[in-house]
Order: C-alpha cells, then structure tokens, then sequence
C-alpha cells in the first residue's frame, strides 16, 4: 500500500488484506508501516523455516524493506558471488539473497535471477518501492490505482478487502471470456480499476504517486540461434530445471498423472 497526499499505510487495512489471502501463507504474517508506506505478508515457508526468513525482510541498515513471493532457484549461486562482493548474511533464504542482488546491482538484478517471482521492495534511500513479475508470469501480481492509495496484491480478493475499491465490472473483459472463452494477454482483469502487472515486467512507483513501467524480458526480443544436438541440449537442460527446483527445507513431492510431463519429471527426481 502507497498513500498518497495525506493519506498514511493502515495497518488495519494491510492486516485485512492479508487475512484475505491468508491460504497463499498459513506458516507466518508479518506487517510493515513507514508514514505512507505499508506492506503486509503471508508466509508459506520453503526455505529457511527460522524467523530469520520472516517477511517483511529488512535490510542489514534498514534501508531496503522487500515483500516476495515465489522463489529464487539459484539462489546459493547468487548468495556465493555476494559473498565474494563482500556481502554478508544472516539468513539462508533466498528473499534475503534477492534483497543484497537489488542493493548490488539494482533493477539489472533481473536478468540474473532463475526462479518464479513477484517482489516489492520499498527503496528508503531513492524514496520509491521498486518491484517486478516473472518472465512468463507464473506469479501474480494485481495493482489498484485509487484516488488516494495505491494498492499491490498477489490476488484481486486482497484489495476487494481493502476498503478503498468500490467493485466494477470489466465489461469488455467479462464479454472476450463468455463469448469467445478467452482471456486476452492483456493487464485487464474482469474488475475495471484493478491491472496485472505484466509478465516480464518491472516498475518503480515513486512515493508522490507517478508509475514507471517497462519490459525487462520479452520472448519476441529473442534471437534464435543453431543449436547441434539438440536433444541431448534439452535433456541437460530439462533435468537442470528440475534438479535446481528441489532445492528445499521441506518434503518435495510430484503430482504424477500418467502423462509424459509429468512421468519425465519423475524421472528425472529419482
């Protein structure tokens, strides 16, 4: 949450919101106020089950407060070479490894992170919260503009709890799915006032309310390039994804249907 004018963070709103989505994260909760400033959390542990990995994370100077969803694959990688760079830390999740990559190599820590994600972090020092969603989207993340608030959620429910949006419905988008069966690849959600953040993008909301939005990643800026042996380039590739993905502090398990994403993926856990 971001007031705007004299509009404080309210603690009551932020703690509602996140009961509201209370199931994304049954393990902890967490609140954070700065004057108008306000972040609330739901934590589903996966690393680092200590308080040490707590949410809101602040920074060692209490400069860089960071709210995260998701998770960061590579994580010891990044941790290692922070570390070489001088960082130290008092934790081993990787929410505190995505917080030093910002402080170390800002927005352009983007492109070297492997996992699934949607952060907010609030930037004391540059007086702007600073946030971004995954390549593809896998994570979500809605934002509401209001008249006096701005509103940040991993799902719509949350800022329909808040208090300060009054629901109306996208017509345009609620017609596209009923008569055509699609949701276009679009911010648009069937709630007018409330927008995704695209995949792939990232942004920096400045404290007097101005946005800045831009594409970080996108598929279409790819070059394709000759790959020989491309079969035996899939299968190093494939099993690296799934072999970095069980990185965990708790029980990893497969949903196995039968079918041949999933049994390869079985496979290559075993």
């Amino acid at each position: 949450m971001l007031g705007l004018g004299d509009r404080p963070a309210d603690a009551a709103v932020l703690t509602r919101m996140a009961q509201r989505i209370a199931h994304r994260g049954p393990d902890d909760s967490g609140l954070y106020l700065d004057q108008h400033v306000g972040f609330g959390f739901r934590r589903l542990s996966i690393l680092d089950l200590s308080p040490a990995g707590h949410q809101p994370m602040y920074s060692a100077d209490g400069q860089l407060v960071i709210v995260f969803n998701g998770e960061i694959y590579n994580y010891i990688e990044l941790r290692d070479e922070l570390q070489a760079a001088g960082y130290c830390f008092r934790s081993t999740s990787d929410t505190e490894v995505l917080l030093a990559a910002y402080r170390h190599w800002g927005p352009s820590c983007l492109a070297k992170l492997n996992g699934m994600w949607a952060f907010v972090i609030h930037d004391r020092g540059r007086g702007l919260l600073f946030g971004a969603r995954v390549r593809f989207g896998v994570k979500p993340l809605f934002v509401h503009r209001g008249k006096d608030c701005w509103l940040l959620a991993s799902e719509v429910k949350a800022i329909l709890a808040s208090g300060f949006y009054v629901r109306e419905t996208n017509w345009r988008v609620a017609a596209d799915f009923l008569i055509h069966g699609k949701l276009d690849e679009t911010p648009a959600t069937f709630f007018a006032g409330i927008e995704q953040v695209p995949p792939g993008c990232a942004f920096e909301l400045r404290l007097d309310g101005q946005w800045r939005q831009w594409t970080y990643w996108s598929l279409s800026g790819l070059e394709p390039e000759p790959i020989p042996d491309v079969e035996e380039r899939f299968a190093e590739l494939f099993e690296d994804a799934v072999r970095i993905r069980l990185r965990s502090d708790v029980p990893v398990g497969v949903c196995l249907s039968g079918g041949l994403d999933s049994t390869a993926i079985t496979c290559a856990m075993a």
